[in-house]
């Protein structure tokens, strides 16, 4: 029988994340997800929700509400983070040049990179004044 799901809504500050990650850790070890499964998971998890808070918290129309979503069904853990800020797509951003020289690369771009490699799936939609970003890993 697969866990139940998890949900948690926090305001997006870096302050509140060790305690999502603390929470979805308790999550994916209840669920029986492989450690390594876990461990993609966790980083996914940390990377878009460090992203709301970096980049969707700030200024007029800003993020006030983080929400995280787990669900594992048929061998497949399904992921959605959703934040009430400005409409953005975090993946229209063009994904980081790993060939170019580390000193003419910009700041940032990394963290999304990598969870486009850490996932099967990685979407974005707008619904209801909210932005989500999907993501389905696989449970094995």
């Amino acid at each position: 029988m697969p866990p139940a799901p998890f949900s948690m809504t926090l305001e997006p500050r870096g302050e509140a994340l060790p305690a999502l990650l603390d929470s979805v850790e308790a999550w994916a070890e209840k669920a029986g997800l492989a450690p390594s499964v876990a461990g993609r998971l966790g980083l996914v998890v940390e990377e878009l929700a460090a992203n709301v808070v970096s980049h969707g918290a700030a200024g007029d129309g800003g993020a006030s509400r983080l929400t995280v979503t787990l669900v594992l069904a048929a061998g497949t853990v399904r992921l959605l983070v959703e934040d009430d800020g400005r409409p953005f797509d975090p993946l229209s951003v063009p994904a980081p040049d790993l060939d170019a020289p580390l000193e003419s690369r910009p700041v940032g771009g990394l963290g999304l990179h990598l969870a486009r490699r850490l996932t099967r799936s990685l979407s974005y939609g707008r619904q209801e004044g909210r932005n989500r970003v999907m993501a389905e890993l696989g449970a094995a």
